[in-house]
């Protein structure tokens, strides 16, 4: 298990290093004791299940586990999705809990049903109360020299991109899960000169037409456990509707969106506090750290090796 940083804001406020159930018992003690209260109880009402789409999402799902458990709750992880067969062998053996069903193609979505890698036959797309999905960069990444020609790719389903975003959209109309996050590459920012909506624009007017409110935000992993840059777009959408949401009704849900953003808020952590905590080498006096390689002559390294 990788380790992870946080801040307790109460006490010292000094950052502590533990591994993601001791992280989130942290931040499960920052809560009020009414807080505390109306998360245990609604765990007991119903333990939360949830489904995993693509792109090592199912990372999500230790995460979702230890917050769960600090309401003495145990979430089931009823699905995943991946087509890379080392991926799949990966989240075989390492993700707890382990995935009931483990599909192959995110494109067979569209359908009830679909291949199921574990039992080797057809079996249900479940119904889920929290999908994670993370539907494909290539596209858009700015890695990709036509990401400027494909920035409407979200909005006509157009590609990898919009064709895995199509299948998952088309498994939440059908299962209408409470809440969806979802994960891609910064250029989901990158505003389409032809149309001036960005791809974060389109996939927020694709939520809002099938009953979800949409927020979503940019994320440097630094600040959030990891001592590695790597900048991602993160959206949550909510399902307040089972029909189109209307611009009128749109501002009366103003005051949850807001609630919603509050949410989002980043640790409060700077880069460097993780860098000098967690990097080896500022563990080590002068003396024992290793000099330096000089890069190979001719080789290039790009400088937003993370921020695609």
């Amino acid at each position: 298990m990788p380790r992870v940083l946080a801040r307790a804001n109460s006490g010292s406020g000094k950052c502590k290093v533990g591994d993601i159930d001791t992280v989130a018992a942290q931040l499960f003690s920052l809560l009020t004791p009414a807080g505390k209260a109306r998360f245990i109880a609604s765990n007991k009402e119903c333990a939360a299940s949830f489904g995993t789409m693509c792109s090592g999402t199912d990372a999500c799902a230790d995460a979702l586990r230890a917050v769960m458990n600090c309401g003495f709750a145990v979430p089931s992880h009823a699905f995943s999705c991946e087509e890379a067969q080392g991926k799949q062998q990966w989240i075989l053996t390492m993700i707890n809990p382990r995935p009931k069903r483990l599909f192959r193609d995110v494109h067979d979505f569209g359908r009830s049903r679909a291949e199921d890698l574990i039992t080797g036959t057809c079996q249900t797309v479940a119904a889920v109360d929290i999908v994670i999905i993370g539907f494909s960069c290539k596209d858009l990444s700015h890695y990709n020299i036509h990401s400027p020609e494909n920035r409407d790719f979200v909005a006509s389903g157009a590609g990898r991109t919009g064709g895995t975003l199509k299948s998952a959209l088309d498994y939440i109309m059908r299962c209408r899960p409470r809440f969806v996050f979802l994960e891609n590459v910064v250029a989901m920012k990158d505003v389409n000169p032809k149309t001036g909506l960005s791809s974060d624009d389109a996939l927020r007017l694709k939520m809002k037409s099938i009953g979800y409110l949409l927020i979503s935000c940019v994320y440097d992993s630094r600040c959030h456990g990891s001592v590695q840059r790597r900048n991602r777009w993160w959206g949550v959408a909510v399902r307040v509707s089972e029909r189109p949401i209307s611009d009128s009704e749109l501002e009366s849900y103003q005051p949850l969106q807001d609630r919603m953003m509050n949410y989002l808020v980043r640790m409060e952590m700077e880069p460097g506090d993780m860098d000098r905590v967690l990097m080896k080498e500022d563990r080590l006096g002068s003396d024992q750290r290793k000099p330096q390689q000089k890069p190979k002559i001719g080789h290039k390294y790009p400088t937003d090796t993370q921020d695609r």
